[in-house]
């Protein structure tokens, strides 16, 4: 058996409060892109994880995908085991959710393997114990989401518009960026973006860009969004916790890639296209 699991990114993200428990709610919207890790599962006689392409080694313990396996287990008295091999293209703390979209689609690939017959929302309510993006990464498809991650409302994006992806050679680390946090004052923001995808316009923001650490001699998020516009993007902004940064292009756009990859000749910059994802 054999599942994509696609990237995602932020279209807006709001920081709304702090929760006693440590978490932050928040407010975003999120979009699947063609970009993705492919995973394929099969009946084995102790649970093994082949990661390929993956620059970092990680403990298996510490795996989302090991850990969505033993919670499946747990949660239906399952006996078996399985080998799951994954070929990485989502790179790692870039803002892509290529850990919680892994597993997301592991958490797919069990439901038909052991045969289960949950529901999307059912995994969905699974997905959250392992992490805040899993149960958007469940079905993909372009929604609002508050609280931790919850899945609130599927949305439909304008058509005619691509992206173009920066991801600098420096990762951007979460728990970092949340503790140096500050909570803006509520405004319209969050529903003059919503109102814009209804005139085919984008008005992108992320309230977490100013607390990504920029590394010495690197780009900092403010930097490529400054390229990505000076180059034709109409719209930018990081996406996530960061690294990466997305711009939006039109498709009818002749907007220069290479130009782009020459000003940001250190990072990894990619062309790629919406991609509404189900079940």
């Amino acid at each position: 058996m054999e599942e994509r699991a696609y990237a995602k990114v932020n279209l807006g993200l709001q920081v709304v409060k702090k929760r006693k428990d440590g978490y932050h709610d928040l407010k975003m919207v999120m979009a699947s892109i063609d970009l993705f890790d492919t995973l394929t599962i099969q009946k084995h006689d102790v649970t093994q994880i082949i990661m390929e392409n993956m620059k970092e080694n990680i403990d298996i313990k510490e795996n989302l995908i090991y850990k969505a396996v033993l919670l499946i287990k747990e949660r239906y008295h399952i006996q078996g085991n399985v080998l799951i091999h994954v070929k990485k293209r989502i790179p790692m703390g870039a803002g892509l959710a290529g850990g919680s979209s892994d597993a997301a689609a592991t958490l797919r690939l069990l439901n038909r393997l052991w045969s289960l017959h949950l529901s999307s929302e059912e995994l969905e309510k699974i997905g959250l114990e392992l992490g805040s993006d899993v149960p958007f990464c469940i079905t993909g498809t372009s929604s609002i989401c508050e609280g931790r991650g919850e899945v609130k409302k599927t949305i439909v994006l304008p058509t005619g518009f691509s992206l173009v992806l920066v991801l600098p050679p420096y990762m951007s680390y979460t728990r970092e960026v949340f503790q140096k946090c500050k909570i803006l004052p509520e405004d319209n923001r969050f529903e003059n973006m919503l109102f814009g995808f209804k005139e085919d316009h984008f008005y992108l923001f992320n309230d977490l860009e100013p607390y990504v650490a920029t590394p010495p001699n690197q780009k900092s998020i403010q930097e490529m969004k400054d390229i990505l516009m000076g180059c034709g993007c109409i719209a930018t902004t990081m996406s996530g916790t960061g690294s990466t940064v997305i711009g939006i292009v039109r498709e009818n756009q002749n907007i220069s890639m290479e130009a782009i990859k020459r000003k940001l000749k250190n990072c990894q910059v990619l062309h790629c296209h919406f991609e509404n994802v189900f079940i």
